[in-house]
């Protein structure tokens, strides 16, 4: 009996265990793996939800567009807008339980520059339909833009309203013999009989209001989404439109302040503001407008 007992504790002693380093490491190392996979796993999730909402953003925007062009050339416009129409210029579709904004925009569109005659050409309409989910604006990569052109037909009674036509230009400009124009500047039509009406100028700085019911008007010029500003006293123009006149008007907008600062040492060396340099210098400071 007591040989069997002494025969089991020698068993037991000689049976190796692990040791508490040896765990550590273990656990260590299984930590590592469970991060690692955790990670790939949180981004292959990420990936395929951005996929899934480009995908739906495109047929959004391809939904919107086969819309417009089943419809007729006189009610390709947004509600509010100019030209006027039947489509709402903002919206909210929920598609799997994720919201996406659908922006429409419908501007008129001509060949030509700016005519200071004021001949507008209202052949077509260009349609731009821009869908992003909702709270993921900034993420360019999931914002998705289609773009088209509607042009009238045959059919489409001759529009015999009166016409406001204008252009928003770079104020402060160093070469006198060109123009800079100014985009996505809001224009507002903010009084008068066919009132409100909102655009934004385009790639040209053009903005137009077409087919406008006779009467007396007022246009609110506003670039300050740009961070800029008309010249003093040129924000509001007060206007009187009739059938088949066209009234054009430039305004010039510009930065209200806008510096810049070149560092360079006592040889004319540029200095850059990141490179780490220490210790006590000193710099010649040259500014030039914007």
């Amino acid at each position: 009996m007591v040989k069997q007992i002494f025969l089991i504790k020698k068993q037991l002693k000689n049976q190796s265990g692990f040791t508490l380093v040896e765990v550590i490491i273990s656990i260590f190392i299984l930590s590592i793996i469970i991060t690692a996979a955790s990670t790939a796993f949180v981004y292959a999730t990420r990936v395929a939800k951005d996929n899934k909402c480009s995908m739906t953003s495109i047929n959004l925007a391809n939904e919107a567009l086969e819309y417009i062009r089943s419809l007729q050339f006189s009610d390709v416009g947004t509600v509010g807008g100019d030209p006027v129409g039947i489509l709402q210029q903002n919206r909210i579709e929920n598609v799997g339980g994720i919201n996406y904004k659908v922006n429409t925009e419908i501007i008129w569109e001509e060949e030509g520059e700016w005519d200071s005659l004021g001949n507008v050409e209202w052949d077509y309409k260009s349609v731009r339909i821009t869908v992003v989910p909702q709270n993921m604006e900034g993420n360019q990569s999931l914002t998705k833009v289609i773009e088209t052109y509607v042009t009238r037909d045959s059919t489409q009674p001759p529009i015999t309203g009166g016409n406001i036509r204008i252009r928003l230009i770079r104020g402060w400009n160093t070469a006198p013999l060109t123009t800079i124009p100014v985009s996505n500047a809001k224009i507002t039509l903010s009084v008068g009989p066919s009132a409100p009406r909102q655009v934004q100028t385009s790639s040209k700085g053009a903005a137009r209001f077409i087919d406008l019911s006779p009467g007396n008007y007022t246009v609110n010029i506003d670039p300050s989404n740009l961070g800029m500003i008309l010249l003093p006293g040129t924000a509001i123009w007060s206007i009187s439109i009739a059938n088949y006149i066209t009234k054009p008007n430039q305004f010039k907008a510009e930065y209200p302040c806008h510096l810049r600062i070149k560092l360079k040492d006592n040889d004319g060396n540029p200095i850059s503001l990141n490179s780490g340099t220490s210790g006590k210098s000193q710099y010649k400071f040259l500014m030039e407008p914007i």
